[in-house]
């Protein structure tokens, strides 16, 4: 056998497999780069209030800090990942009020590139699918990405 026909013999090999097996798992620093930047709610709901899902916004830095917004209220604390497990989980810590830090969890995918779709978010349990949930779509010019949460910003405001 030629040398030229056993390497495309190799690469067709490692193109079936990668068909019948799946694109090898997101590694954790790919998601989290994934999810920099803001994002602005364009379909679905959830929450008693349900305000419309584009009053709703998330901003996530490379500090592992973010920015809520659902109606009128803005959150400002952290988050965490886990991409081990499909779909992925988030939780987010908020101090609701002063001094008393709150931890809501929630499962969140991509469906496809610049969409997040992230499931209704509970202190006690987690979800295992996206309804209800909201779908959000990147904002095209967020450079909030690379830049820390301001320290100065409020942690609720109301």
């Amino acid at each position: 056998m030629k040398a030229g026909t056993v390497v495309w013999l190799a690469i067709g090999l490692v193109g079936i497999a990668t068909l019948v097996c799946g694109a090898p798992p997101a590694s954790q620093s790919d998601i989290e780069h994934r999810l920099m930047g803001t994002w602005i709610g364009v379909s679905g709901h959830w929450g008693e209030e349900n305000p419309p899902p584009e009053s709703r916004s998330f901003t996530f830095t490379t500090n592992h800090q973010c920015e809520v917004t659902i109606g009128k209220k803005t959150f400002v604390g952290t988050y965490r990942i886990d991409v081990s497990k499909e779909p992925f989980q988030i939780d987010f810590t908020f101090d609701e009020v002063p001094g008393e830090q709150v931890t809501t969890l929630t499962i969140f995918d991509f469906p496809k590139e610049g969409v997040l779709r992230m499931a209704e978010w509970d202190p006690n349990w987690r979800r295992k699918d996206f309804a209800p949930g909201i779908t959000f779509k990147k904002k095209e010019s967020s450079n909030q990405a690379s830049e820390p949460i301001g320290a100065a910003a409020p942690q609720v405001q109301r």
